[in-house]
């Protein structure tokens, strides 16, 4: 089976995935070959279906089973050449949910309450910047810019590069960061020396602060991602300025921040002002 895998890899790198994208997928075919304890490629569409079945019954979110359906496709169509296995999937239209967002008052608790030398600035570069946290785990130190004020992505989703505003209080805690610290490169957040940190034990991090902190709501990384770019759009920024910043493909990605904005919002008319007086 280690060779389903292998190839699996290596088809899905020379597709051009992102480095997250492949572990989710390679991680999502091995569950399901660990369910039928069997090779994927003695399996076909009646263990497929009986997969996904499991998944619903098991009450697997829309956007979750939508990764898993992602992954089983292109294992079949792709690096198995049976196609017919999944020749059943169709998209489904995934509910479009409003971003959380956490108060500036949530996130200073929770920058508070995290513990080490590495934690606080990597989450405080995250809220300031609204970078996925792959992105921000694969900061080298050559990646600060200070001189332009950037920050420059080399490591992205979908493999375009960008650079992001290095705002002057950010810099300067990089600074003050870099010279406590003093991090064994190339990796600006690295946990331990010539390893980047990984995305996984950040999340565990966050999650303890956030339980110490005493905040109900549930943090993830993205959710510092949402709340940035609501923030950036409360304070009058164009559209097209965060949808660079934040790396969206398309436009609709960003469109949705408008729905939670209070700046926005608050432009709403008083309609029931505008009706004559009787």
């Amino acid at each position: 089976m280690d060779t389903v895998w292998t190839r699996m890899k290596e088809d899905l790198e020379w597709a051009g995935r992102a480095p997250g994208t492949v572990s989710i997928y390679l991680h999502a075919a091995k569950a399901f070959a660990r369910f039928h304890r069997c090779s994927p490629a003695r399996m076909g569409q009646a263990h497929v279906r009986a997969w996904i079945a499991h998944l619903r019954q098991r009450g697997t979110l829309p956007d979750r089973l939508a990764q898993h359906c992602s992954a089983l496709a292109f294992l079949f169509r792709k690096t198995l050449g049976r196609p017919a296995a999944v020749s059943f999937f169709c998209h489904r239209r995934i509910p479009v949910r409003l971003p959380q967002l956490l108060s500036l008052e949530e996130v200073a608790a929770l920058i508070g309450h995290l513990q080490g030398d590495v934690m606080p600035t990597f989450v405080r570069t995250l809220f300031a910047t609204g970078l996925r946290i792959r992105e921000c785990c694969r900061l080298r130190m050559e990646d600060v810019d200070a001189a332009r004020g950037v920050l420059h992505l080399r490591t992205t989703k979908g493999g375009r590069e960008r650079l992001v505003p290095l705002s002057p209080s950010l810099a300067e805690e990089l600074t003050v960061y870099l010279r406590n610290v003093s991090p064994q490169g190339p990796w600006l957040f690295g946990f331990r020396p010539g390893h980047p940190p990984s995305p996984d034990h950040a999340r565990k991090r966050l999650k303890r602060a956030v339980k110490a902190a005493g905040i109900a709501k549930r943090v993830t990384p993205h959710l510092l991602r949402h709340t940035y770019a609501t923030l950036l759009l409360d304070a009058g920024t164009d559209l097209r300025v965060i949808q660079a910043v934040l790396g969206h493909r398309s436009l609709a990605s960003t469109l949705r921040y408008t729905q939670v904005s209070t700046r926005l919002l608050a432009q709403v008319p008083d309609v029931l002002a505008l009706l004559p007086q009787t």
